[in-house]
């Protein structure tokens, strides 16, 4: 997500692979829409990622299932001043 705190811009949720440093499964929302979509207002971060986490990975593995796009480059997005976090067993800014 953009590293700005304004609602514009959007949102990527896929699976990372650290090897390759590919975004697999991609799923692009406007932020507006993920918000909306998670029942989050305010800033995006670490704790209101991290109080979703389960609501966020069911809805992806839905959304995933119907949409079909081709990994990209992680490193495109830190380029851009993205904001990034890995949403594991605990959730970690990248």
């Amino acid at each position: 997500m953009k590293a700005d705190e304004g609602t514009n811009g959007e949102v990527l949720i896929g699976e990372w692979d650290p090897v390759s440093d590919d975004v697999r499964n991609p799923v692009r929302l406007p932020r507006t829409d993920f918000q909306r979509l998670f029942s989050l207002s305010g800033e995006l971060n670490k704790q209101s990622l991290a109080d979703n986490k389960l609501n966020v990975r069911e809805t992806y593995l839905r959304l995933s299932d119907h949409i079909y796009t081709p990994a990209v480059q992680l490193a495109s997005y830190r380029e851009n001043e993205y904001a990034a976090f890995v949403l594991g067993d605990e959730v970690e800014k990248l």
